[in-house]
């Protein structure tokens, strides 16, 4: 996916100026701070999984502009965004997905109001809304206990992922985007005006649960091409 069409770009410029200014608040700027003059903003990390804040890796400070100048550093866009979200992973927390146009991975990054923003996972291999029909996954067998148990589920539900994502469509809701996580499995976000659902699919069965839910639409900030 190498072309994006970029909804904030005033915005973001203007976050990306502020930024600048504001570097001094970040580190000081000297000859040892500076390890990489290459990449646009060089005091911050050159990416996400290079972060830290207080000692965690993969979080940054809940800084719009700081997040900002790390997925720069990192060639990565704003994909999305959502608030309202619960999922049996993380708990409550508003979300962020910053993704690679070209690459084709991206972060759930979450913001659990505790003043960080942290990398939950990293998923690859994206469809996303434009392009995803729900007739194009396949419907696998009948499923058993151990079948559905492959994940911390949100609800006992669990069936097929055309069976579950039908179901939603004839409640007005829409598929969002899918990728797959670190472990193969496959994370999909359904969306209606005023809901959504996580659904996780496993990588050897096919077995599908929900694993989260929000009192929002996921919010689409850049979509590629």
């Amino acid at each position: 996916m190498n072309n994006n069409k970029q909804t904030g770009g005033v915005l973001a410029a203007v976050f990306l100026t502020i930024l600048t200014l504001n570097f001094s608040f970040y580190g000081v700027v000297n000859a040892s701070n500076i390890k990489d003059s290459t990449r646009p903003f060089p005091l911050l990390p050159a990416s996400i999984e290079e972060s830290t804040h207080n000692g965690k890796k993969g979080c940054m400070p809940s800084d719009e502009n700081y997040l900002l100048g790390v997925t720069e550093n990192e060639g990565l866009i704003s994909l999305g965004a959502q608030r309202g979200v619960v999922t049996s992973r993380d708990g409550p927390h508003s979300l962020v997905i910053a993704y690679h146009p070209t690459k084709d991975y991206g972060y759930r990054l979450t913001n659990k109001a505790d003043g960080k923003l942290c990398a939950s996972e990293k998923l690859q291999n994206f469809e996303i809304q434009p392009t995803l029909q729900i007739s194009s996954i396949s419907n696998p067998k009948p499923f058993t206990a151990k079948d559905c148990s492959f994940t911390k589920r949100y609800t006992d539900m669990c069936a097929s992922f055309n069976r579950l994502a039908l179901g939603l469509q004839k409640n007005g809701f829409k598929i969002n985007w899918r990728a797959e996580k670190p472990n193969g499995d496959i994370l999909s976000i359904l969306s209606s005006k005023d809901k959504s659902y996580y659904l996780t699919t496993s990588k050897d069965t096919g077995a599908t649960v929900i694993t989260g839910s929000a009192l929002s639409p996921f919010e689409f900030i850049n979509i590629p091409e």
